[in-house]
């Protein structure tokens, strides 16, 4: 678990240039577009010197492999851990489909 947050809270502040400290854990579970099921544990950051965000979300996306980072900032249409993880499913959807 601590490797996870400190992965995390490493890539948070390289690509958006600005401190970040573990607030909370999330589990969310959403129904993908194309079907099934996304289950996962969102960790919860707030931002400190980021322009136009105090918090993000982010977790950790495991593929065939190789794990990356999925990051989104607190900014709208994002207002929640469940928001963020939504959109970047249908970001992901709509990749595929082009």
């Amino acid at each position: 678990m601590i490797f996870r947050i400190a992965r995390l809270r490493r890539a948070i502040e390289r690509r958006h240039h600005c401190n970040a400290r573990h607030v909370g854990s999330r589990i969310i579970v959403e129904q993908l577009p194309q079907g099934g099921v996304w289950r996962g544990q969102v960790d919860v950051f707030d931002l400190t010197g980021h322009p136009q965000a105090e918090r993000c979300y982010a977790w950790l996306d495991e593929g065939p492999g190789r794990t990356t980072c999925k990051i989104r900032l607190k900014v709208p249409p994002v207002r929640s851990a469940q928001t963020a993880v939504r959109a970047s499913l249908t970001r992901r959807t709509k990749n595929r489909a082009v």
